[in-house]
């Protein structure tokens, strides 16, 4: 090969390496911009195409793109690119993110491991809290799920959905006085109504043969639905006759 030759082969060498680099940013653009349209599906094809077009990836791509594939509810592979992306650039958050695909595909403890991880870092993080209760519920460990919702509570005592979720907790543990004591609280000191609230607190009241709280309950409901249900009126009528 004579020397034109070479330096037109060099030549072609850096031009493709410099429009591959444009089309990875290209691509890393588009694929933000179907983030923020809720298109995940698209950002996956998008940052896949922009990894191909670099010779080594960086750990914001590689971060985003696994972002997206649990989006799209691909959590192997989600759970693949985030511990590629860990081991060579490690992250407190993505231990967080490990947690979740853990609990994707059901592997309990290794899950619990990258939580309770990333909780040391940051104990108060809410998303972490509510993963480890949720385990917690879902392996049997319902007293430690109890003492995490209690915990979140504490940090977010004016959202109903919280003093709902250590209910529901208390509920499934058998602790129904606890559970009651939980919800009346609530209604008494968090603004705002949600059905599901005083649905649940009627079925309390009802198993504990409370029958004229669950009235009230129901007929709250009724009042503050458009359409009531016709299992409304029943529950509300089945009470007055207990």
């Amino acid at each position: 090969m004579n020397k034109n030759n070479i330096k037109w082969v060099l030549a072609l060498l850096v031009w493709l390496l410099a429009w591959s680099a444009v089309l990875a940013e290209d691509n890393i653009s588009l694929g933000n911009a179907a983030i923020n349209e809720g298109d995940f599906a698209g950002a996956v094809r998008f940052y896949k195409a922009a990894v191909a077009a670099e010779k080594e990836p960086s750990a914001e791509l590689l971060r985003a793109l696994a972002q997206a594939l649990y989006m799209t509810n691909n959590f192997d592979e989600a759970l693949e690119t985030f511990e590629k992306v860990h081991a060579a650039d490690p992250d407190i958050e993505d231990k967080l993110w490990l947690g979740r695909c853990f609990i994707k595909i059901r592997q309990w403890t290794r899950s619990q491991d990258m939580l309770l991880g990333y909780l040391q870092k940051n104990p108060a993080n809410t998303d972490a809290l509510e993963l480890l209760a949720y385990l917690f519920s879902q392996t049997g460990r319902g007293d430690e799920a109890i003492g995490i919702h209690k915990k979140l509570l504490k940090n977010n005592p004016g959202q109903m959905e919280y003093h709902l979720a250590l209910a529901k907790a208390q509920t499934a543990g058998k602790y129904y006085d606890d559970a009651i004591d939980t919800l009346e609280f609530a209604e008494r000191t968090v603004a705002g109504y949600r059905k599901e609230t005083s649905q649940l607190l009627a079925d309390l009241y009802v198993s504990k043969k409370m029958y004229r709280q669950a009235a009230g309950c129901y007929q709250k409901i009724i009042v503050n639905s458009k359409t009531p249900a016709v299992e409304d009126y029943y529950r509300l009528g089945y009470t007055y006759f207990q």
